[in-house]
């Protein structure tokens, strides 16, 4: 992992998640990228069809990211570049994306917010689809902790074909911080279990074999509930996902917003994107 690119807005969630890339850059050495994207709002002076708006609001996103990289840094250890620009989030961070390269992107996520499109907010979900990169949701109160137990779930295999390379990033964690690979299915009774052990995906199977994984099917009917349940069990410090064409993420995350996402505003979520 050489560069990480992490999107701040100046609230504690994005602070919060700025913490967390830092960790992942002085882990990794790697060169971090702080990006705010700011947008020029009119402020209304009269009932006139007059507005007015803030003064130099580059320069202010400017001095804040810097002020934030000495928070984040104060001794300097870290590469770290600012960028600030006007222009809709998840546009501008897909550009960036384009321009940097990351490994990864890390954005927060605000606590006081349930719904699962709220959750994620749109410029998450918007990038979701935009980017060919992990991309890492860290909830607002949850710290650095090392990810020692990671659970990635899936419900088909990746086609490796398309993107090689779409698990290296989970790899490289796995492998750093030595972490417990969970390779979760979830099931709805016994006789899908038995299906599912002989339908092991063989590509995401090969791709992942060298951490060891060890293949579970926890039983539910309601894949947040089941997931959150297992997470604790097992003390899961990351969950990650594959959204293959998004049939995935929509099923999980985006169509079941009257199940209770309860689970992934404790642990981070990495998303892959199988297509690159």
């Amino acid at each position: 992992m050489k560069t990480i690119l992490a999107a701040v807005d100046f609230t504690a969630a994005s602070h919060n998640a700025a913490l967390y890339a830092t960790e992942l850059a002085k882990t990794f050495n790697a060169k971090l990228v702080l990006i705010n994207v700011f947008q020029l709002i009119p402020v209304p002076l009269s009932d006139l069809i007059v507005s007015v708006t803030p003064d130099d609001p580059a320069d202010q996103s400017a001095i804040e990211l810097k002020e934030e990289a000495e928070m984040l840094d104060p001794t300097g250890i870290i590469d770290i570049e600012t960028y600030s620009v006007q222009g809709r989030a998840d546009q501008v961070i897909a550009e960036a994306v384009n321009k940097w390269q990351p490994d990864i992107v890390i954005a927060g996520m605000k606590k006081n917010n349930k719904g699962v499109r709220r959750l994620f907010g749109s410029t998450i979900t918007a990038l979701i689809g935009k980017i060919n990169v992990p991309l890492l949701v860290i909830p607002e109160d949850v710290p650095f902790t090392t990810p020692k137990a990671i659970a990635l779930a899936t419900d088909a295999d990746i086609n490796l074909q398309t993107n090689p390379h779409a698990v290296d990033t989970l790899c490289e964690i796995a492998n750093r911080f030595y972490s417990k690979l969970y390779m979760v299915r979830i099931v709805k009774d016994v006789f899908d279990e038995i299906i599912e052990m002989h339908n092991r995906p063989v590509k995401l199977n090969q791709a992942v074999d060298q951490l060891h994984p060890e293949y579970v099917y926890p039983y539910g009917n309601n894949v947040p509930k089941t997931l959150n349940e297992f997470a604790a069990t097992k003390h899961i410090t990351m969950l990650a996902m594959i959204a293959h064409q998004h049939n995935l993420f929509e099923r999980w995350f985006v169509t079941s917003t009257t199940r209770a996402m309860s689970f992934a505003t404790n642990i981070p979520l990495l998303i892959v994107p199988e297509k690159k």
